[in-house]
């Protein structure tokens, strides 16, 4: 155990010891630490199997994290563990922020911020009225959070067994009444006799306050499940446009009744649409007021770029909602980071499609170094709420270089190294050289050789950017001495990783990174990493070496 451990030392804070051990063979133990714990502590406790019940079952192994009676912050955005990761805000008014990892949090009293982050997460509403009164509990959902495939989708829920406990939409004081922040709070439009792409046996919808019916050719209402949810799903990613949000009543364990919504929001065509399910939920309709049996709906986001693409005299963005690019947006932009690109003009402001004008004209080599430092109403870029894109602090962040579809060469090398940079490739074989500070580093698609240069950098690879690999496991069709992966057109290279570098793995769905490869084309489906030597000359075939001896 620790007391008030930062995140990213937990490991370098000193540790609580156990002195004392009351209640064993009862329902409540009471354990006595080395230590004092206040009203405003956070106490970090790994449990595992060794504590059992009357009949031996071991408690599954899990890390706690939980917060005093007092006002908590307890987030763990930047924190990853062995095991299983419950956050308990306990009393007070605490923001609870999760991991990238599957968590389970769980509010307690007082008015609360809870977002799960990354995984698929369960986040736990206890208050019920009586015990504990309803107070405002405000469930963020980000990008890429609470996603659709791949089981990646939240759950926010009550305490189990425990009446009126879960998503605040009828309690008596409308200003207590939970609230879900999203990236947009536009929600669909009424509908009736609505008709997107088939997906299974949906084929036609109707919207009434942001609730979807669906229905099948003949017009028959349809239960929603778990046998048919993904259809539902597929349905609305083509029947809602980017930043429209609706729901649907959902049968979570297919025994004939609804008990949940499935809240689904269109994230445009660049990353994936968001879903959550809301457990306990029944006749209730979407809103952005409160009012009773209303999901209530909020944006405090700023519009955020999903995709970014150099044109032939500019830049390109797609949004996750409609988005407000000013001529006057404070974005500096230089032509292969020299020629000083100016504003020109600006086409598709308020949709989810913009694109930048300039008075250079771009070839697919070139490439632009770009800092946007918006600030105010007149220079930033907003969403229909409002929010605004502030940009990143000068004296912390660089900016980017931004490659094209040609074989870029984007060299930053002579830039300051007291800052940190972005240098994405995008498609084809290009040469990337860093900064001497800390850089992000994306090749892209293509053959692509990087080099990060001092400071630590970090290498991001995509699912489907590899160049196509032929597999040759021989005759036993197993990973051996040998064995060899050639890549056509030539792999990926980085030349200088060095201690604090690393090396990350982006998937489109989860479990993409666990099975080895097949004789023959490897497809996009899996990551498979390799370690062995290979020459800067010929990085087009790897051989699989023989085991190392000790």
């Amino acid at each position: 155990m620790h007391a008030n451990p930062d995140p990213q030392t937990v490991w370098s804070q000193p540790s609580l010891g156990i002195t004392n051990v009351s209640g064993l063979g009862t329902a409540t133990l009471v354990v006595t630490v080395n230590g004092t714990l206040g009203a405003a502590d956070v106490l970090r406790a790994r449990i595992g199997a060794g504590l059992t019940d009357l009949s031996n079952n071991g408690f599954a192994p899990t890390e706690f994290w939980f917060g005093g009676t007092g006002n908590d912050t307890i987030a763990l955005d930047n924190y990853g563990s062995d095991l299983p990761i419950e956050v308990r805000g306990q009393g007070g008014s605490d923001t609870l922020v999760g991991s990238f990892q599957n968590d389970r949090l769980t509010d307690g009293g007082g008015i609360d911020t809870l977002s799960g982050g990354g995984g698929a997460d369960a986040i736990i509403l206890v208050e019920n009225g009586s015990s504990r009164p309803y107070s405002r509990d405000t469930v963020h959902i980000g990008l890429f959070e609470s996603r659709t495939g791949g089981g990646l989708a939240d759950a926010i829920v009550g305490q189990t067994g425990v009446a009126g406990t879960g998503f605040d939409v009828s309690s008596g004081t409308l200003a207590n009444h939970d609230v879900l922040s999203l990236t947009s709070e536009i929600i669909a439009a009424d509908v009736t006799g609505g008709n997107a792409t088939d997906s299974g046996a949906v084929a036609q919808h109707d919207i009434t306050n942001g609730i979807v019916t669906f229905k099948d050719t003949g017009g028959a209402t349809l239960a929603i499940n778990q046998a048919n949810s993904g259809n539902a799903i597929t349905y609305l990613s083509g029947a809602l446009t980017a930043g429209q949000t609706a729901a649907f009543a959902y049968d979570s364990d297919s025994n004939g009744s609804a008990d949940s919504l499935l809240l689904f929001q269109h994230n445009g065509g660049f990353a994936p649409h968001t879903l959550v399910r809301l457990g306990g939920l029944q006749g209730a309709t979407l809103g952005t007021t409160a009012a009773n049996g209303v999901v209530l709906l909020e944006d405090t986001t700023a519009p955020e770029p999903t995709q970014f693409a150099l044109t032939s005299n500019g830049i390109a963005f797609d949004f996750a909602e409609n988005a407000f690019v000013p001529l006057a947006a404070a974005i500096d932009m230089s032509k292969n980071g020299v020629t000083p690109m100016a504003i020109t003009g600006v086409t598709g402001s308020g949709t989810a499609h913009v694109e930048v004008q300039t008075d250079q004209t771009l070839a697919a080599t070139d490439w632009v170094f770009l800092q946007y430092t918006g600030s105010t109403t007149v220079d930033s870029l907003r969403d229909t709420a409002g929010n605004l894109l502030l940009g990143d602090d000068p004296a912390l962040y660089g900016g980017s270089a931004e490659g094209s579809s040609g074989n870029n060469s984007i060299d930053i090398s002579g830039l300051s190294a007291l800052v940190e940079y972005d240098v994405n490739g995008y498609a084809g074989n290009d040469t990337l050289v860093g900064s001497g500070g800390n850089d992000f580093i994306t090749g892209g698609s293509g053959a692509d050789r990087m080099t990060g240069g001092a400071g630590i950098d970090q290498f991001q690879f995509d699912q489907g950017d590899s160049t196509p690999v032929a597999v040759n496991l021989g005759g036993d069709a197993t990973l051996n001495t040998g064995d060899t992966f050639a890549f056509t057109g030539g792999a990926d290279v980085i030349t200088d990783l060095a201690t604090g570098d690393s090396v990350s793995f982006q998937t489109l769905q989860s479990g993409y990174m666990g099975s080895l490869p097949t004789n023959g084309l490897a497809a996009n489906q899996a990551f498979f990493a390799v370690r062995g030597p290979t020459t800067a000359r010929t990085p087009s075939r790897w051989t699989r070496p023989p085991a190392p001896t000790h």
